[in-house]
């Protein structure tokens, strides 16, 4: 797939155009339209696939943010399309709270259990599970905002793992730890 396209309103990405190479041209494949409020802060991102056959866009995936007054997120509700009914069916809602810290994320610590740090990161981020290593986690997945998985490993014997993500691109990410009965889940920020 080649890089994205861009388009800007102002500072903010309007809209990601994906395409891939077919034999002899680049071809549409994913269009990512964001829309913002007057601040400037996103309030909804609508992800759209190319179909060959009609030659045009047919909805996929979208995400509505409801922010506070600083822009933060304080809940993103992710909804699919229904090609059948032409309805969008909600799939995942996340809901957040801000500490006191500058950067609105606290290290996450579950339990003093699994430690992820650093919070934000930058080229790379560590999942510390020695506390726990007898009940050894089976996969640690990176997840967007969309409920995409970017990267999931199966975890080893060793007591952390470490995700080298410096070609991922800057925003918020999850980070979902499951073990053998419970699932964890990790709200990181990429810078």
């Amino acid at each position: 797939m080649n890089p994205p396209i861009y388009t800007y309103t102002g500072n903010n990405i309007q809209t990601y155009t994906y395409q891939t190479w077919t034999s002899s041209n680049w071809q549409n494949s994913i269009l990512q339209t964001n829309t913002y409020d007057g601040n400037g802060h996103q309030t909804l991102s609508t992800v759209q696939s190319w179909n060959t056959t009609s030659n045009s866009w047919q909805n996929s995936s979208k995400s509505t943010y409801t922010n506070n007054a600083n822009g933060q997120p304080l809940e993103i509700t992710n909804q699919s399309w229904d090609n059948n009914t032409s309805t969008w069916n909600n799939s995942s809602k996340y809901i957040y709270t801000y500490s006191s810290s500058t950067t609105g994320i606290e290290e996450t610590e579950f339990n003093n259990a699994i430690t992820v740090f650093p919070n934000p990161f930058t080229d790379r981020i560590t999942i510390d599970f020695t506390t726990i290593i007898d009940k050894q986690p089976k996969s640690i997945k990176l997840v967007s905002v969309t409920g995409k998985v970017i990267t999931e490993v199966s975890t080893t014997k060793n007591p952390a793992t470490q995700l080298e993500l410096d070609n991922l691109s800057s925003g918020l990410y999850f980070i979902l730890v499951e073990c053998a009965s419970d699932t964890y889940t990790f709200k990181v920020m990429k810078q």
